[in-house]
């Protein structure tokens, strides 16, 4: 049963989150440090943002910290002692806890939604409501960041959070790159990257070769950076990211 499902994810997250170990690495700073998404963000006029899957916050923070008057934002995660210190007393107003494919559960609208290192967690049954679901809560833009490889810290809970060998797990988001999110609206940019490399984006406009009509006015695509994880990450190169109609 779904509610089954929810109660297991949340307890092995929230059972994470009462480690300190897995709050020193955040994908999401890491995003935001290396590729230029405050530049995609203005560009596409957004000023509101929703981080999915916000883990430790560690990304809210950084705009909260240096952003604020250009953008808003909040938080969604399944488990409700994710957010780190920094976040105390402000919970309520900046994280809203539930699961991602639950329909309606994303508050919006918002002009942009963030997910980094989230989607290679899903189940794999779960990965297209899940997909509908950030379409349905962003209005301008979509940010996907995806690990490529196996989670070094979940099989010491033992819980491992990355399924690797599932469709809906990191092989699914290997190049060549999986077809572009269901189709809700049109001019919808959907920015996605692989966590196991960095890539520098430009929002431009370009033909998209994975659509069979035009493609939107902005997209953007990424360029070789350092390897985050060297010994798994070698080799692979950053994947191109589609927009979608």
């Amino acid at each position: 049963m779904d509610t089954d499902l929810q109660t297991a994810e949340q307890a092995k997250y929230e059972t994470m989150w009462r480690h300190d170990d897995y709050r020193r690495f955040s994908p999401g700073l890491y995003a935001l440090e290396h590729l230029d998404l405050v530049g995609c963000f203005r560009k596409l006029g957004v000023r509101s943002i929703l981080d999915a899957g916000c883990g430790s916050g560690k990304f809210m923070q950084r705009i909260l910290e240096q952003h604020a008057s250009e953008f808003t934002i909040r938080g969604f995660d399944i488990a409700k002692n994710c957010l780190d210190p920094w976040f105390a007393g402000r919970e309520d107003e900046l994280l809203t806890t539930g699961c991602l494919w639950e329909a309606g559960a994303l508050p919006g609208p918002n002009d942009a939604v963030v997910c980094t290192d989230v989607m290679e967690h899903i189940p794999t049954e779960k990965v297209p409501a899940v997909l509908a679901n950030l379409r349905t809560a962003a209005t301008k833009a979509v940010f996907l960041g995806i690990a490529l490889f196996p989670d070094s810290f979940g099989p010491r809970v033992p819980a491992p959070a990355h399924r690797p060998s599932s469709p809906g797990g990191v092989d699914r988001w290997r190049p060549p790159a999986s077809k572009p999110f269901p189709r809700q609206s049109r001019n919808m940019p959907i920015l996605h990257s692989p966590l196991a490399v960095s890539a520098r984006p430009t929002c431009r406009a370009r033909p998209d070769p994975d659509l069979t009509r035009a493609a939107p006015r902005h997209a953007c695509s990424g360029r070789s950076s350092p390897i985050v994880d060297r010994r798994r990450a070698r080799g692979l190169r950053p994947r191109q990211l589609h927009s979608s109609p």
